[in-house]
């Protein structure tokens, strides 16, 4: 059956990259609809701030609201990926007859090829756009932490979310990439992670993110700030142990007290496991979610924002807090390490589960506080070159290409 309509249909709950991509999409002519669990009618726009972009009109997307409602009610890993599994389903019931191309989030990839497959169709066009790592890579690297962090300090932490995912649903998720076209990663690590698994080489393109906080970087970070008397550390993250803050508390818990006396340190969480919060050392404070304009002053207000994250798809918050003047604490399996070139630039690249590495930079900034300053001129750099804006046009390019063969 031909389809008449030229363009693609995205996929996805929420706002995960804040529409970037369909809003590609859509200003090169290339959008369909965007399929979604709710996004916010035109009219409510000035009453509703949220689940909405300004440049996406509500008549180029699809509402399915009662998976918002079960995504509101659900807290349950097992039961939420049976709803990613059905939403994928129905998108492409949808998808196949309008357009039949589709930009699908990893998330869905296993429901919406399951349509397909039950009719013998085919999509005509199909993307990956793969948000997280592949499962069994990110249970490998939690599994050898756990068993690390219990062998120095005999505690048993949590079970990872992934660790929900059947074999058998992994190893039919890494059949569906080989059904797709194109795959598109923010990072190199979530690409790496769907490599290690293969012989040939997959079509994937590597597009990092943008900062929703990019427009006043260049006022806030030329503004003088008063000297501190402590150093301001933060923290923004679901308090998991793929953060790798346990490591981070245990690195603090490691300094003489003259030395914690030195810093102040704030974590924003919304959710936490309840293990890792009680290792928190006594100079940490927790606030939970804050409204933008007070979660942007936190960060100019902060020397140095902490993440020793295990593995992250890409890792907003790295970006933002780059992006509003304030160096970064990250590991080489998160989206920094692709565009920070040199690791002492404006931030600080340390091991995963390495206690040692993150008390050194404690200790390093202690004795040389003046590196965070000299830090914090050089994000200006990061912020011409990684945004939205480049975001937008390297997505565009890749489906071009791809409608062209």
């Amino acid at each position: 059956m031909k389809k008449k309509n030229k363009g693609y249909n995205i996929i996805s709950f929420g706002a995960r990259d804040y529409y970037q991509v369909a809003i590609a999409l859509h200003n090169n002519n290339l959008l369909n609809k965007y399929i979604t669990d709710f996004y916010t009618p035109n009219f409510l726009k000035k009453f509703v701030k949220v689940r909405k972009n300004e440049k996406l009109a509500s008549n180029k997307t699809i509402s399915l609201f009662f998976f918002l409602i079960l995504n509101r009610i659900v807290r349950n890993t097992k039961i939420q990926k049976n709803i990613d599994y059905i939403f994928g389903f129905i998108s492409a019931f949808l998808t196949f007859f309008s357009t039949n191309k589709a930009i699908v989030y990893s998330y869905y990839l296993n429901g919406f090829l399951k349509f397909y497959k039950i009719f013998n169709l085919k999509p005509a066009k199909l993307i990956c756009f793969q948000d997280h790592p592949e499962n069994n890579y990110i249970n490998n690297i939690l599994n050898k932490d756990k068993e690390k962090f219990f062998k120095l300090y005999k505690l048993k932490l949590p079970q990872n979310p992934e660790s929900f995912y059947s074999h058998k649903e992994n190893k039919t998720y890494l059949k569906s990439i080989l059904s797709v076209d194109s795959i598109i990663c923010a990072s190199s690590v979530t690409a790496k992670s769907l490599q290690v698994n293969f012989k040939k080489k997959l079509n994937y393109n590597i597009v990092p993110y943008g900062s929703r906080f990019q427009k006043s970087a260049h006022k806030i970070v030329n503004n003088k700030r008063k000297e501190n008397k402590k150093i301001k550390l933060l923290t923004i993250c679901h308090m998991s142990q793929r953060k790798g803050l346990h490591w981070a508390f245990k690195a603090m818990d490691s300094l003489t007290n003259e030395e914690k006396k030195k810093f102040d340190w704030t974590v924003v969480c919304e959710f936490y496991d309840d293990i890792i919060y009680k290792m928190a050392p006594k100079n940490v404070k927790f606030k939970k979610k804050l409204k933008i304009q007070n979660l942007k002053n936190l960060i100019k207000k902060s020397d140095l924002f902490i993440l020793p994250s295990l593995i992250e798809g890409f890792g907003h918050v790295y970006l933002e807090s780059l992006s509003l003047g304030t160096p970064i604490l990250y590991t080489k399996n998160t989206g920094p390490n692709d565009f920070i070139i040199n690791n002492s630039s404006c931030g600080f690249r340390v091991n995963i589960s390495s206690t040692k590495d993150i008390s050194l930079v404690f200790k390093k900034i202690i004795n040389n506080s003046a590196i965070l300053k000299e830090m914090k001129k050089k994000t200006q750099l990061i912020n011409s070159k990684i945004n939205w804006k480049n975001f937008r046009k390297k997505v565009a390019k890749i489906v071009i290409k791809l409608d062209e063969i």
